[in-house]
């Protein structure tokens, strides 16, 4: 599903949801706005002020954050998002709405860019500015639903009960909208964890067919946990006795039903819940997570324009910042390969954690495309002196 599919799916949905809050005072564009709070979003506009974009290419739109932001502070002439999250895009789409044309929203992966960029006959060198937001979603670790049902939705999307009834009635009947799948341990659903619900294995098959040797390298592989294979034994042993299929059954088989249901147990050796690690080593394994982001970046380094076009990248572990400096080192050694913008990342201020606490493990990396002959020169951080 392509440019605005699923939100064009529903027309009177939206159009219901949107009259039915406005009897109450409150706009669901305004809603949206006041959840979805995008990280490192004053960084970002710096990176690009000042700059004018015949082609912008945001590779991981979900809500539009970032989008709307950059729409709003730029001259920018063709607005492309991409998102693998169909109710990503139909949010993003009602919140850009206002920018007409020149915004085009495709379901697909970043991994799949040049490809994507081709249908709008955007060729390697065309690109003047792209941007990578790495990770899942707020929506979808707050509701374990993909961010359109549950306490979310409830509580903040939709904050009156008749207009909270009518659209998930409306979403409950709709073939193409998702509901729970699994992306978190704070509230039951089915364990799926795939972004794109077409693409590969999903958890669940994972968990309940690998051997504990499997499961041990991809928990200490994705997760960093250094109890692994104990985990991957607890694992083995629950399903003997019963198939995993929903969130709270893995972390029950993970850590013992009296540590399940959202509960976070004390004396483990970990700041979070110890389920964490495990959750985001499948997640990051069902959507090849790292070996997208290892593939594309070399390929949308390409697309910049040369001389003027930058790309940022945004990741939230370890994992993924290993990947984005390296890449970025390598091509920084090339003639007319790239110029680090950012020789250490770029990470939120002291008042951003504070309001918005999952920002705090954020990094900004960031580099500019050289001409075709030009020689690398040292790298430099521009943010240096705000820092």
């Amino acid at each position: 599903m392509s440019v605005l599919g699923w939100a064009q799916s529903f027309p009177s949905l939206r159009t219901s949801a949107i009259k039915r809050c406005s009897r109450h005072g409150t706009r669901l564009r305004c809603s949206i706005e006041s959840f979805h709070v995008p990280v490192l979003i004053d960084q970002v506009l710096e990176l690009y002020e000042g700059r004018r974009f015949e082609v912008f290419v945001d590779g991981t739109i979900g809500a539009g954050g970032h989008a709307s932001k950059l729409l709003s502070s730029c001259d920018i002439d063709l607005f492309i998002g991409l998102d693998q999250d169909e109710i990503a895009l139909a949010i993003a789409s009602e919140r850009l709405s206002k920018y007409g044309d020149k915004v085009k929203l495709v379901q697909s992966s970043f991994r799949d860019l040049e490809k994507v960029l081709s249908q709008f006959a955007v060729a390697q060198g065309e690109v003047d500015g792209i941007l990578l937001d790495i990770g899942v979603s707020s929506m979808q670790i707050d509701t374990a639903d993909r961010g359109m049902h549950g306490t979310l939705l409830k509580s903040q999307l939709l904050p009156c009960s008749s207009l909270r009834s009518n659209v998930l009635g409306r979403l409950n009947q709709a073939e193409h909208c998702p509901r729970n799948e699994g992306f978190s341990f704070i509230s039951d659903g089915p364990l799926d964890m795939r972004m794109n619900r077409k693409d590969g294995l999903n958890a669940a098959e994972v968990v309940n067919n690998f051997a504990v040797e499997e499961l041990t390298r991809i928990f200490l592989e994705y997760g960093e946990d250094p109890q692994s294979r104990r985990l991957a034994k607890s694992v083995v042993a629950f399903r003997e006795t019963k198939q995993i299929s929903t969130t709270f059954e893995l972390t029950e088989a993970l850590l013992g039903a009296k540590w399940a249901n959202g509960n976070r147990p004390r004396g483990y050796p970990f700041k979070n819940h110890p389920a964490t690690r495990v959750f985001q080593a499948l997640r990051i394994f069902v959507n090849r997570e790292l070996e997208v982001l290892e593939d594309s970046l070399p390929s949308a380094m390409k697309l910049l324009r040369p001389g003027v076009g930058r790309l940022g990248v945004i990741t939230f572990h370890s994992l993924e910042d290993r990947i984005v400096k390296k890449a970025f080192r390598e091509s920084a050694k090339a003639i007319g390969g790239v110029k680090d913008l950012t020789r250490k990342p770029i990470v939120p201020t002291k008042e951003e954690c504070a309001s918005n606490p999952r920002s705090r493990s954020a990094k900004l990396r960031a580099v500019e495309r050289l001409l075709e002959d030009e020689e690398p020169t040292g790298r430099r951080n521009k943010y240096k002196k705000d820092r």
